[in-house]
């Protein structure tokens, strides 16, 4: 009965803040995930999950992918996005990242051709 009394904010015990995005990543980045037009929730919180584990120092998110703190990427990834170093970034701006960094950019296209 107690609990039908209540409103919304009586089951709220706490908030956080949504980091900001970095402008550079420091000190020396070897690993970055770049991510673009990325729609599905579940499949950018399985992104940012492996990132994680695989101890990447950023992220690097283009302006058409989906939020990575909606709630439910952060339901799929267990919230990790919380504890990621982000930057949005257009392609220019990171290859121009990659090439400051010294870091070999690797990519994955669905409709690519394929190697071997």
């Amino acid at each position: 009965e107690y609990a039908k009394q209540l409103d919304e904010d009586d089951f709220v015990l706490g908030t956080i803040e949504q980091p900001k995005p970095v402008v550079e990543f420091e000190p020396n980045p070897r690993r970055l995930l770049a991510v673009d037009g990325i729609k599905h929730p579940e499949n950018m919180g399985m992104l940012l999950s492996s990132a994680v584990a695989l101890k990447y120092e950023g992220l690097l998110l283009s302006a058409n992918c989906v939020d990575p703190f909606s709630y439910k990427v952060l339901e799929a990834s267990q919230a990790v996005a919380w504890t990621m170093p982000y930057r949005y970034v257009t392609p220019a701006e990171l290859l121009e990242l990659c090439k400051r960094h010294q870091l070999l950019p690797c990519a994955a296209a669905l409709d690519g051709i394929p190697l071997a």
